[in-house]
């Protein structure tokens, strides 16, 4: 309970250490939903639990350091700009990364009146998140109301996001829909999985070409889920290469071939499309893959 409560504040843009958590669970902060019962450290639950926290106000928020870094930008204007994120940079501050984060680059950059704060302290900025080891384009929005906008285009479907993914495994059809509901695993509150009791999760994909054993695909959202794309095409059974969570090793896998390796999965978040929130035209945005992936490619060929 202790470890899932700090993941999921630190989703919320809340980063607390876990003796954090413990304090307000102990303070009795932490109800279930309904209010009847005070919930205590060491808890554990074998089913998903919607809980209520009451969190004192700034009680925990701090704002997050600037640190300067590049930033490769695909697209900038007045309101919003889309950023290329490299691998191995969290999207925003979480537990055991305060100062490696996009948004510590952004506030260097923009300071926090640059920034939209809809979010809080801990996601200025930021529309949609990618995984650390995720690499590809996100949204961040300059001031609130833009960012609400988007905001809203995201709920309703109306931003495209395009993946490029490397497989283990060739399915035999040239398409298909994954339409599995996601919600936090029970055992492990770092992992999700497909549940029954979960939101609704729809991934189409697309297979771009196939190799010995692997296969390049197309991926889109129809919804955003965390982790949504790692989990569903391992659930499928052709996980996402270099995927430590929810891959298989390559002696489970079958695969005798040694490969490049990458310091995470091999996912791209490779193109965007939009309507601009206020101007009303089009953005088609796309990056190439980075240098990693797209050697592995070769490597394939």
């Amino acid at each position: 309970m202790d470890l899932a409560l700090q993941e999921a504040l630190a989703e919320a843009g809340r980063e607390l250490s876990r003796s954090q958590v413990q304090k307000l669970l102990r303070q009795g902060l932490v109800k279930d939903a309904d209010g009847s019962a005070l919930l205590k450290p060491g808890i554990s639950f074998t089913v998903e639990r919607e809980v209520e926290l009451s969190l004192p106000i700034d009680a925990y928020a701090t704002e997050p350091e600037p640190v300067e870094d590049d930033l490769d930008i695909v697209f900038e204007d007045r309101y919003l700009l889309v950023v290329n994120k490299p691998r191995g940079m969290p999207t925003h501050p979480s537990a055991g990364h305060n100062r490696d984060t996009l948004v510590n680059v952004l506030l260097h950059r923009y300071g926090v009146d640059g920034l939209s704060a809809c979010n809080g302290h801990a996601r200025r900025g930021i529309v949609h998140r990618l995984d650390m080891d995720t690499t590809g384009l996100i949204i961040v929005a300059k001031d609130d109301e833009t960012h609400q906008r988007l905001a809203e285009a995201l709920a309703g479907q109306k931003i495209k996001r395009i993946y490029a993914a490397l497989l283990v495994g060739v399915p035999e059809e040239d398409s298909g829909t994954v339409d599995a509901p996601l919600m936090r695993s029970s055992d492990n509150p770092l992992r999700w999985e497909v549940s029954a009791g979960g939101r609704r999760a729809i991934t189409y994909y697309s297979i771009i070409r196939r190799y010995e054993n692997y296969s390049l695909v197309q991926a889109e959202l129809l919804t955003g889920r965390t982790h949504q794309i790692r989990v569903h095409m391992a659930y499928i059974g052709y996980p996402i290469f270099g995927d430590r969570r929810y891959g298989l090793s390559r002696r489970a896998s079958g695969d005798k071939v040694t490969l490049p390796a990458l310091s995470g999965q091999a996912l791209h978040a490779a193109r965007l499309i939009f309507i601009h929130p206020h101007t009303g035209a089009e953005l088609d945005l796309s990056v190439e893959l980075p240098d990693d992936f797209s050697n592995l490619l070769k490597y394939l060929e």
